[in-house]
């Protein structure tokens, strides 16, 4: 049984998503690729848009270092929670307000 619900949802996917599941190139008028905040990518502002996004990368991959630094040296449950910088996965952690 969980083979047969496995199969059809991978089926699903693959007729949702055509153009991952087969490596089709985006058809003739499709939209532009876009970049960081939706900007256009265009050879003019290539290197632009690529710096923007690695330092996006780089950004986030500080606040994960300081966070995980945090979390080896935390010795109590406490100290475990100020570790938690926020976000969407510290929101579901939190108990709803009263």
């Amino acid at each position: 049984m969980k083979t047969l619900i496995a199969a059809i949802f991978t089926a699903m996917l693959l007729v949702m998503f055509p153009e991952v599941s087969f490596s089709q190139a985006p058809p003739e008028g499709a939209p532009p690729s876009r970049g960081s905040k939706g900007k256009e990518i265009t050879p003019e502002n290539f290197n632009e848009v690529k710096s923007s996004i690695i330092k996006r990368i780089d950004d986030r991959l500080m606040k994960l270092t300081e966070e995980k630094t945090c979390v080896k040296a935390a010795n109590n449950a406490d100290e475990l929670k100020k570790c938690r910088t926020g976000g969407p996965a510290q929101m579901r952690m939190q108990p709803p307000p009263k």
